[in-house]
């Protein structure tokens, strides 16, 4: 299958210059149908007849007609513009007294998130690495390489009310206690 790549293209030229044949095949049979059927001998056809007055006033009728409806739709257009116009400007002056109305904030269950404090931890970590005369890591009994925890805090703060800040600091250490 790899090999065939060429087989796809070829196959779609096929049929490309297949549907061209048939299509001039048909072009050239229509051609000469016409030909048969008009033929060369025959005489071209007679001139229209002249006009005739009662058709004209028809014509001059519709015209008239067709003017009228026109101007009927742009009439009804414009009245449709100005009930939408209406219509918006009512709209609007309802929002704005609904905007000017007169609220009163009541503390509720939302408010009450202002309560929680604020908590945050952080660490004091020592990475230390011991390495022998070739730079290179070795580990023994009284190896000093590690990451020993020197301190931990925990950091809280919150509004008690407009007017004070509670702030509290907790540092944890291994060796020295709290």
């Amino acid at each position: 299958m790899r090999n065939r790549w060429w087989l796809a293209p070829l196959t779609a030229g096929l049929l490309f210059l297949a549907t061209a044949a048939s299509a001039e095949e048909t072009e050239t049979a229509e051609k000469s149908e016409t030909t048969e059927t008009t033929g060369t001998d025959e005489a071209p056809p007679p001139p229209p007849p002249p006009p005739d007055p009662a058709a004209e006033e028809l014509k001059k009728t519709i015209a008239e007609l067709q003017r009228q409806l026109q101007e009927l739709q742009d009439w009804k257009d414009e009245q449709e513009l100005r009930a939408l116009q209406q219509s918006a400007e009512t709209e609007a002056a309802s929002e704005v007294e609904e905007t000017l109305e007169d609220r009163t904030y009541i503390q509720g269950v939302r408010s009450l998130q202002m309560l929680n404090p604020e908590i945050s931890v952080s660490g004091d970590f020592l990475f230390q690495l011991a390495l022998d005369e070739n730079d290179s890591f070795y580990y023994a009994t009284d190896d000093r390489s590690g990451l020993p925890l020197r301190a931990v805090d925990v950091h809280i703060q919150s509004s008690l009310d407009p007017f004070s800040l509670f702030k509290s600091a907790l540092g944890f250490a291994p060796e020295g206690g709290v």
